[in-house]
């Protein structure tokens, strides 16, 4: 719970889930809420509030204000499509790192392993959704396609004691 200004705003946040937020004020209120439009963003952004779309663009990296008269229990929905992008070391462009969204991802193997893809510019098209469904909605767990042995997948921050690596050397295979 954030307070601001005898303003309360309840954040239900789930990385998975659709980002929502309940305004909670004591009476109108006018006010700007500024929500951000992060850079990893996939697609358009889509913003509503109390089930009223007032905000869609592909536009990222930017803040949109949501100005208006609030009243309590006023509910703001955030959709940010996310999608699976590969990163490479600065110095090492045949070496990268997978990000789901904002999120990390970690290959759960003993070794380093190489990673054969079919477009070293688009190394992200090996790793496909795991299809686990957890509470309606999808987990953020991928597996390899094409590679002699798979590779599971999943955010760095649900690696318990696993041995796992962040980034992978890729090789283009025609």
């Amino acid at each position: 719970m954030y307070h601001l200004e005898n303003r309360f705003l309840l954040l239900n946040f789930n990385i998975e889930a659709v980002p929502c937020l309940q305004i909670q004020v004591s009476g109108k209120t006018d006010m700007t809420l500024m929500v951000r439009i992060p850079w990893w963003m996939a697609g358009k952004a889509q913003i509503s509030v109390n089930g009223k779309e007032v905000y869609c663009s592909d536009q990222s990296s930017i803040f949109v204000p949501l100005e208006r008269t609030w009243e309590d229990g006023d509910v703001v929905r955030i959709v940010l499509p996310k999608t699976v992008k590969a990163e490479p070391l600065p110095d090492r462009e045949d070496t990268v790192a997978f990000l789901y969204g904002p999120v990390v991802l970690a290959g759960i193997c003993e070794e380093e392993r190489m990673l054969h893809v079919p477009d070293v510019r688009h190394p992200e098209t090996v790793l496909t959704h795991d299809n686990e469904r957890e509470w309606g909605s999808w987990k953020s767990t991928f597996r390899t396609l094409g590679q002699e042995r798979s590779i599971r997948f999943v955010p760095l921050h649900e690696v318990g004691y696993d041995r796992y690596s962040v980034y992978f050397p890729i090789k283009e295979e025609r």
